[in-house]
């Protein structure tokens, strides 16, 4: 689910980020109700870990933010573009039109994993910020994809550890 918003890191807005853009949000809820059989089949998923929220900032200020589920992982043991080949995956349309399903290959993405709440959009900058000066440090800005981030959330425990990400540019030489 993909949905723009200004929020002003400075003052905190809102005051529980979890609630606005995480695993409480009415967006997330959406997902979960797909996922739950909300969908032309009736078909029940199950919630994998991770689930991450792609952030991708626009020169006007506005930050569309995109919630991912998977619906389906695929087998380690078989080469991924063999099993997506022979696999006739057709996933249950989504009921809800703000309910978007898409395909979304392995990405290589560098990390830096912490644990805490989703108190505020200025802490998940923060960390960002601290990743593309590490970037910049090492000379390595030409190997990331630097247009957007990912938040990436996982329980374990009754705890959620997030991580916060950049996609490595695919084909670049960086291993």
């Amino acid at each position: 689910k993909r949905f723009d918003d200004d929020v002003n890191p400075l003052f905190g807005k809102p005051k529980d980020l979890n609630k606005y853009i995480g695993m409480e949000s009415e967006q997330f809820s959406w997902l979960q109700e797909y996922m739950n059989g909300d969908n032309d089949r009736e078909t029940i998923y199950t919630l994998w870990d991770p689930v991450e929220i792609q952030v991708l900032p626009h020169l006007s200020g506005i930050v569309t933010r995109t919630i991912c589920v998977r619906i389906h992982a695929f087998n380690r043991q078989i080469p991924e573009a063999m099993e997506n080949h022979l696999s006739i995956r057709v996933p249950a349309k989504p009921n809800n039109p703000n309910v978007q399903l898409y395909t979304n290959m392995n990405a290589v993405r560098f990390v830096h994993v912490y644990k805490m709440t989703l108190k505020n959009d200025y802490v998940i900058r923060e960390q960002a910020t601290n990743l593309i000066d590490i970037f910049l440090r090492l000379n390595m800005t030409s190997e990331v994809d630097l247009t957007s981030y990912f938040i990436t959330i996982n329980n374990i425990d009754d705890w959620a550890s997030y991580s916060i990400g950049f996609n490595k540019i695919p084909g670049s030489s960086i291993h």
